[in-house]
């Protein structure tokens, strides 16, 4: 019995020296609070398998066997961490969870977001374009991929096809030369399009001076146009409408919708020309009396044959603007004078600029001359100008 206690001794003392070293996986899932003895156990059952198979199958074949292996013992492992680990190495293996998912997702997201090759050209709209401007401008090509996400069209070449009034460069810059239309072709290595330039220069964007709205009313018209180099009306347009403050009025579909009462500006710009109108929004009120600065106020009157209604100004050094226009369902609105004013005509016969002193007063009548014994009905629309 002694002498095998004494030959046992350099025998264990051998097999520690022998002892596997832990790869860097082992000691990971060790720190993710798996038990040692079991990481220990799949790991070295795992190597020698590899070892075998890389013996008769090649080590490429082993590889993969190998991890696979490993990632279908991967939930044996969490759930050795999740039940002896201590609190500590739950957090981490938490931590690691949330940060491989995190990547897995944004693999999948760039995989699927990713850009495809070039599918089609689409220039404007169904490949036509309008050009309003008689300086050069670029074509306005999107190159698509099939799930329509837009790509970079630097690379696309333009000729031209057919036609007249345009000059093309190989890189899309056109310029319309006369009122015409042309065929331009865009080619992207096997894609192509033919595109259709509309030659529509205009000179001149011309409308009114200043828009009245009222709150309330359905949207409204913007009374403008376009003129071309003969000085005639263009009727195919491109180009872009801005209000300055969509607080007081904002555009749907290229008309006006007054929101609240105030001033703005409209600017419409066509090609090379733009264009501002004032923008005046009034709100409905049953007198202009008592006025303050800045109000914009809609009166509405309706009038027999021979009727008036009168209201009193208060007295300001700031312009009153003053103007009768016809209710929403249009028609003849009766008459307006200032009484006890010094004014000046504003835009039309029916509008006017005044100073108010004491006793200042606004008429609005419905003459039996004028009105041939009907009723009239309208809205006086009066704004005080701030100091």
């Amino acid at each position: 019995m002694a002498m095998l206690s004494r030959d046992s001794e350099p025998l264990q003392r051998a097999s520690r020296l022998h002892r596997r070293v832990p790869s860097g996986a082992e000691r990971l899932w060790v720190a993710l609070g798996a038990s040692p003895d079991f990481v220990e156990s799949v790991f070295g059952d795992l190597e020698e398998e590899f070892a075998s198979r890389a013996t008769h199958r090649g080590r490429l074949i082993a590889r993969v066997w190998y991890v696979r292996e490993a990632m279908r013992s991967a939930p044996y492992l969490l759930w050795s961490g999740v039940r002896y680990g201590t609190r500590q190495q739950r957090l981490r293996m938490a931590a690691l969870l949330a940060g491989v998912m995190t990547l897995s997702v944004a693999i999948v997201l760039a995989i699927v977001l990713s850009d495809g090759p070039p599918a089609r050209l689409v220039a404007g709209s169904s490949n036509a374009v309008v050009v309003n401007s008689e300086r050069p401008i670029q074509l306005p090509m999107r190159v698509l991929d099939a799930a329509g996400r837009t790509l970079d069209s630097s690379r696309v070449v333009y000729e031209w096809v057919s036609g007249g009034s345009v000059s093309v460069s190989a890189n899309g810059i056109v310029t319309c030369n006369e009122r015409g239309d042309a065929t331009v072709r865009a080619l992207l290595n096997e894609l192509s399009a033919n595109v259709r330039v509309h030659c529509r220069p205009v000179r001149k964007v011309r409308g009114p001076w200043m828009l009245e709205l009222v709150v309330g009313d359905a949207p409204t018209d913007i009374p403008f146009e376009a003129l071309n180099v003969d000085g005639e009306r263009e009727t195919m347009l491109t180009g872009r409408l801005a209000v300055s403050d969509s607080s007081v009025a904002t555009l749907q579909d290229q008309r006006l919708l007054a929101r609240r009462s105030g001033s703005t500006s409209l600017k419409i710009r066509i090609g090379d020309e733009a264009g501002d109108m004032s923008v005046h929004v009034f709100e409905p009120a049953l007198s202009p009396e008592r006025m303050k600065p800045g109000q914009h106020l809609a009166i509405p009157v309706r009038l027999a044959s021979g009727e008036s209604q009168r209201w009193l100004l208060t007295p300001a050094h700031e312009l009153y603007y003053i103007a009768i226009r016809p209710d929403r369902d249009g028609g003849t609105p009766p008459n307006v004078a200032i009484v006890g004013a010094q004014c000046t005509r504003g835009f039309d016969a029916h509008s006017f600029y005044c100073v108010a002193v004491n006793n200042t007063s606004v008429v609005v009548y419905n003459s039996p001359a004028t009105g041939r014994g009907r009723e009239q009905s309208g809205r006086l629309l009066v704004w005080r100008q701030p100091p």
